[in-house]
């Protein structure tokens, strides 16, 4: 932690206190598109947790926020965002007195060792892909190849009602 990149944070005892309180944080992070600046856009996430699950500490003056990264989607695209443009914005909300908190900063993320001594996390077992990756998708030669038809045929719904049950509310049948 005595290698981090960061100006002085000052966190009062109400900032505290709402980030204690959270069981959700909104994370923003910049998509850097290196082809073209049409595709580059803010990312917004969330994480909760208990209450706490938001860590806090203080260290040669400076105060660090700690988010485990929990897998999501498991595409990573926030840790990922994050190396390439640091900046972050969080937002911590108490959804009793509608009190909010909003801290932009430089993040790092920590892996490894580094990430086993500051969040008492053991790393072990073996390397698994995640089940909520997308299924591989065959080029059509593959298909072909396999004597698989390359054009899947398209199913298509028709909307036959439309019911209106209240002003609000209606039900539609296809």
């Amino acid at each position: 932690a005595n290698n981090r990149k960061t100006d002085r944070i000052y966190l009062n005892q109400k900032c505290l206190e709402i980030i204690h309180q959270a069981s959700t944080l909104f994370l923003a992070t910049l998509y850097t598109s290196n082809i073209s600046d049409n595709a580059s856009d803010l990312r917004l996430n969330h994480r909760g947790g208990l209450p706490r699950f938001v860590r806090i500490y203080e260290e040669n003056g400076h105060t660090y926020i700690i988010i485990r990264d929990y897998p999501g989607n498991r595409f990573y695209q926030s840790l990922g965002n994050s190396e390439t443009d640091p900046v972050v914005d969080l937002v911590f909300t108490c959804f009793t007195t509608g009190d909010m908190l909003h801290v932009t900063d430089i993040a790092e993320n920590i892996c490894d060792n580094e990430a086993e001594q500051a969040l008492n996390l053991k790393l072990f077992g073996s390397k698994q892909y995640s089940p909520y990756n997308p299924p591989v998708r065959y080029l059509v030669i593959e298909l072909e190849k396999m004597g698989i038809p390359s054009r899947i045929p398209t199913s298509h719904a028709t909307l036959v009602e439309i019911k209106k049950l209240t002003k609000h509310i209606s039900r539609f049948t296809f």
